[in-house]
């Protein structure tokens, strides 16, 4: 199945793209999606965008689809999703 990642703010700028369309296999969950990332940037990415022991991304960075934040790292992930991904900053 095809899922498109979609990179916000500074994470577009360190990637080096604002989105790529992945070929990921059937009922891939949004770790599959996140490690799948994570080989293809990984010349690209910040040591701190990813956490080993959790293989994902780290807490800083959110996942989200159809305005509706993902959380769950087991999140199964449809034919033709977006998925996308922000940078949560903190300051006023």
């Amino acid at each position: 199945m095809r899922v498109k990642a979609v990179f916000h703010g500074i994470l577009s700028d360190w990637l080096g793209t604002e989105e790529v369309s992945l070929e990921l296999a059937e009922g891939a969950s949004l770790r599959s999606l996140m490690s799948r990332l994570r080989s293809k940037f990984s010349h690209r990415m910040p040591e701190q965008l990813w956490d080993p022991e959790r293989e994902a991304f780290s807490r800083q960075v959110m996942a989200a689809s159809q305005n509706q934040p993902l959380r769950d790292l087991e999140t199964i992930l449809q034919e033709g999703q977006e998925v996308h991904f922000f940078l949560l900053l903190a300051g006023g």
